[in-house]
């Protein structure tokens, strides 16, 4: 609790339940015709000797026998005895003199204040940092002070004011208690409770006393603004982390502003770390990234721990307005789901990349679950930072690439092989939905972002090897059935081998099902199995060449070794001939793989 400004003493007093009271104890709040004071109440009615003895110990009963009006909001000895055992109190005069005192102010307001006049908003003597604390007062059903405290007997006139019995103490309220107590704030409330994450409980921490806080509490109407204007119905479809965003830029940290402490052009720091600035010139109002003036509704309304003022606008930050229209990476740091990746693209930097408003990019993103399958029990913050990286670069495509673009085939990623500038291939297929590399299907398309545009998948892609593509491509099916035929050596743990190992990087000629086809036909047989599995491994063998990533650009004319028979390279032609003097020609080329690069072929090469 903070300690209150003795200098500002200026009275406290009680109230009691009258019982045979003359008429004029229950007026109107008009002043009685009769000299009695409030402190000459109390003193003469047994029921408030707890209240009686704290005004004496702290001095309010030589202002409360005087002339000036005062509301008090007494305590009979009932609530008084429950508040000390309470706060384990044997008597009155065991009370810290600051703590009685401040008790007593926040029970004593100023002026004649009859209950159909108490609603709203209404200082006690009570003081925080020179400022008297507000009470809110509703009396709808009833008088309710702060929320907790009922009147039991209203409206006892006397010479000197009104006095109007409780049935327990006023509590004090903190920004989080106002914010609750409020009906004017109901959707803030409902904005600390919803904005708090295990990072930060705004609950809690506008109730701590450790700080002082100046709030821009904006009103409920301000809310529904907000509400239509993002086209939602309420805070619960807002994401979190959004309203996070939103709160943060309507707390300053440090200072008690009350209105009279505005200078113009002042520069205020929100927690968001962005700034608004304040103006003068008609009225107090602030301006934030939009520039528009926000003005205050309800200025200086006093709690414990800072002043609120209700406001008639919420304040946008620049990154809530970046919200609206997000980046990749906004969009990613405002959905929980991407949690995993939204600190992945943080370790690697990419994040930065993917925040430019000037480059178009496309990402594949993985959600939690399908970062969790991938991480097997690791910390994405384990993975070294150049493996993450070639990671996420495998899901990120240069430009705006919508799911309509894509077809069945070939695309290039931002992924690179081996240090080089070649970028790793990727196979996709549309034959439903959208799958790539026949690990990861497309589960939510074409979320357009202001940098381009967003494909969740269900999985992590991880880098293609040559298998991969064996795998995936339905145009080489047949392939990988010769590949993976029961009597031929296991190509497919060959083309699988990590870079770096065994005799990576390879190239490999890879014939298509049309090739096979022809095969068949040229061999007079009606099924790859019927295929010789001698003559079967020679031609495989014949179509993989070790220890060489030779890209198109990269062939030379002249003989070629491979795990099989030699060939023959015409770099101009981009032809293939084996030693039966049958030539392949390079359909497709640079399909390149982190464990060596991949050419389509139009036809099966043979051993002699």
């Amino acid at each position: 609790m903070k300690k209150i400004n003795l200098l500002f003493i200026l009275s406290f007093v009680s109230l009691t339940l009258l019982i045979g009271c003359s008429e004029d104890d229950t007026s109107n709040g008009e002043t009685p015709d009769n000299a009695e004071t409030i402190a000459d109440f109390v003193a003469s009615n047994a029921e408030f000797s707890l209240l009686n003895e704290a005004i004496i110990r702290v001095g309010l009963n030589t202002s409360l026998d005087g002339t000036d009006n005062y509301t008090l909001f007494a305590l009979n000895n009932t609530a008084f005895q429950d508040y000390l055992t309470a706060e384990e109190y044997s008597s009155v005069s065991q009370m810290p003199i600051e703590v009685l005192n401040s008790l007593m102010l926040n029970h004593l307001a100023a002026g004649n204040v009859p209950t159909s006049d108490l609603q709203g908003y209404r200082n006690s003597f009570s003081e925080v940092e020179d400022n008297k604390l507000t009470l809110f007062t509703t009396n709808s059903n009833g008088v309710l002070i702060n929320g907790n405290a009922s009147i039991s007997t209203p409206n006892i006139t006397r010479s000197n004011g009104v006095i109007h019995v409780l049935n327990q103490t006023i509590d004090f309220l903190n920004v989080t208690d106002m914010s609750q107590t409020s009906t004017d704030f109901t959707l803030f409330a409902e904005l600390l409770e919803a904005a708090s994450d295990d990072n930060v409980n705004y609950t809690a921490l506008l109730s701590s006393e450790e700080f002082t806080y100046t709030i821009f509490a904006p009103s409920n109407q301000a809310f529904q603004d907000l509400f239509a204007f993002m086209g939602v119905s309420g805070i619960s479809e807002i994401p979190q982390k959004v309203l996070g965003d939103i709160l943060d830029h309507h707390i300053v940290t440090g200072d008690n502003f009350q209105d009279g402490d505005f200078v113009q052009d002042q520069i205020l720091t929100t927690r968001s770390g962005e700034d608004i600035t304040v103006s003068l010139e008609n009225g107090i109002s602030f301006s934030d990234a939009t520039s528009t003036p926000t003005g205050i509704v309800t200025p200086n309304i006093q709690t414990t721990n800072g002043v609120m003022h209700n406001v008639d606008r919420v304040l946008w930050s620049q990154r809530v307005l970046e919200t609206i229209d997000p980046t990749i990476t906004r969009w990613i740091e405002v959905d929980t789901d991407f949690s995993i990746l939204e600190t992945a693209l943080e370790v690697t930097g990419l994040d930065v990349v993917l925040d430019d408003r000037e480059t178009e990019y496309t990402i594949l993103a993985p959600n939690n679950a399908a970062f969790l399958t991938y991480l097997d029990g690791e910390d994405v913050d384990d993975v070294p930072v150049d493996i993450l990286t070639n990671l996420l670069l495998n899901h990120i495509l240069t430009g705006n690439v919508a799911s309509g673009d894509l077809s069945t085939g070939y695309i290039t990623t931002q992924a690179t092989y081996n240090e080089t500038d070649n970028n790793i291939g990727m196979y996709v297929d549309t034959s439903s939905g959208v799958q790539f590399n026949g690990t990861a299907s497309v589960s939510q398309a074409d979320v357009s972002v202001s940098n381009g545009r967003i494909h969740v998948v269900d999985g992590v892609l991880t880098l293609p090897t040559l298998a991969t593509f064996a795998n995936a491509d339905t145009n080489l099916s047949s392939l990988l059935t010769a590949l993976t035929r029961d009597d031929q050596p296991d190509y497919i743990s060959t083309l699988n081998t990590e870079m770096d190992s065994g005799d990576t990087p390879y190239t490999f000629w890879a014939p298509g099902n049309g090739a096979f086809d022809d095969l068949l036909v040229e061999l007079g047989l009606n099924d790859i199995s019927e295929i010789n599995s001698v003559t079967l491994t020679g031609a495989l063998n014949t179509h993989i060449v070790a220890l060489q990533n030779l890209r198109a650009e990269d062939l030379e004319s002249g003989p070629l070794a491979t795990l099989g028979d030699e060939i023959t390279v015409d770099a101009v032609t981009g032809t293939l001939t084996d030693l039966n003097d049958r030539t392949a020609t390079i359909i497709t080329t640079n399909i390149q793989a982190a464990n060596g690069v991949m050419h389509s072929i139009d036809k099966v090469l043979l051993p002699q």
